[in-house]
């Protein structure tokens, strides 16, 4: 079965805790909260993408988009003037593969499956990089 097809959106409080939990697993020095939560997401505007391996079951890998830290923080100051573009930039935050399953292409399966995720309103999307543990 390919890797795109077991991708999926992580939408409750328990899907984002396990993804959180490989992150914290997976990332040196990754803060505790680093995955929004659900009552958040106005804010965040967060896509949180996770695929669990089929035979297993286990969470393999996972990605979170949200919005840059300057959009957050003007939605938080209630600045109207940016409200046109704020769903136009993301931002892909974090990305792991947990060790086990390197190698498999889940992580350039997670990237190809942000861009549709994301919809077509979203032209600006930045990628970071975190050191592995």
């Amino acid at each position: 079965m390919s890797t795109d097809v077991a991708i999926s959106e992580a939408n409750t409080d328990a899907q984002r805790a396990e993804v959180q939990e490989l992150f914290s697993r997976t990332i040196r020095g990754i803060a505790p909260n680093a995955i929004p939560a659900v009552k958040d997401d106005h804010l965040y505007a967060p896509l949180v993408l996770h695929h669990h391996d089929i035979e297993t079951g286990q969470l393999a890998g996972a990605a979170l988009t949200c919005r840059s830290q300057v959009a957050v923080g003007m939605t938080m100051m209630r600045r109207p003037e940016y409200a046109p573009v704020m769903h136009r930039h993301s931002e892909l935050d974090l990305m792991a593969v947990a060790p086990a399953f390197r190698g498999r292409g889940i992580g350039s399966a997670l990237v190809r499956a942000i861009g549709p995720a994301e919809g077509a309103g979203c032209t600006n999307l930045v990628r970071q990089r975190h050191p592995r543990s």
